[in-house]
């Protein structure tokens, strides 16, 4: 195992499982994706324990795909050692301390360019069991109690896009201060800085995609709450026999979402 190793020399890949990726043909077959997202955390960095990918996948990849359990980043790091994707190395922490440090392999990098270049889309699945509580919610007994599970969603959103925006604005924090000392200091690794910065656009062009997911989900979901409410208030005149249409107060409350903490609009 990688953990027997001697500290401070690389793991190395471990013999490939007969379910290895490579096939007849020499094509790279196809890892599950939370394999491919590990590669792509790795992609850039120069190691990486697994408590640290498991932190930069909470802050990055969580707002469009995956938040992985720690149990669950070592059981990709696992697969990928046993396929040669990935080196680990045994690092000491203190006397008694120590952790493995993953990097990425030339073969792991190209698996991950083969995948993110093959020309095929997947099929976007969407499973989200507030808004199916919500379709079954007409044969619910308390319309209230099933639309509180929609207000707890709305605020979810709200903070996740307040969460995420807050982490957008930091990252160009950082990077204009960081740009500015260097200018100041060493003019030619702030052009290496500005390089950098450029590989890393495509990055945060998905962030700026993932908050306008959560604006739309945000906004979406007030308008479901609203019309839900005008039908739970109708619903609730006619199972007490009270026929006629709601009143204006009636709608006026039944048209107001729930509020938010989020500075969002």
């Amino acid at each position: 195992m990688a953990a027997d190793k001697q500290a401070g020399r690389p793991v190395g890949a471990r013999r490939a499982r007969q379910t290895a990726v490579a096939s007849a043909n020499g094509k790279v077959d196809r890892l599950p994706l939370t394999g491919y997202a590990t590669l792509g955390l790795l992609s850039t960095t120069e190691g990486s324990a697994a408590v640290e990918l498991q932190e930069r996948a909470h802050q990055q990849i969580r707002h469009f795909y995956w938040a992985p359990a720690l149990s669950h980043i070592r059981r990709e790091l696992n697969r990928l050692d046993d396929l040669g994707y990935v080196d680990a190395e045994v690092v000491h922490r203190g006397r008694v301390q120590r952790t493995l440090r993953y990097t990425l392999t030339a073969k792991g990098a190209d698996a991950l360019a083969e995948w993110a270049e093959r020309p095929e889309a997947e099929p976007l699945v969407v499973k989200n069991a507030v808004i199916l509580r919500m379709w079954l919610g007409r044969r619910a007994n308390d319309s209230p109690a099933v639309l509180q599970s929609l207000e707890d969603h709305i605020e979810s959103i709200a903070a996740e896009l307040d969460d995420l925006r807050e982490q957008m604005e930091g990252l160009d924090r950082r990077f204009k201060d960081r740009l500015l000392a260097l200018e100041a200091y060493d003019p030619d690794e702030a052009g290496d800085l500005r390089i950098l910065t450029g590989r890393t656009a495509w990055h945060r062009a998905v962030m700026r995609y993932c908050r306008r997911n959560y604006e739309n989900e945000l906004a979406n979901s007030r308008e479901l709450f609203k019309e839900l409410k005008r039908l739970s208030t109708a619903d609730a005149q006619s199972i007490t026999g009270h026929g006629s249409a709601p009143d204006r107060t009636e709608l006026a409350e039944a048209d107001a979402v729930p509020p938010s903490t989020s500075t969002s609009t």
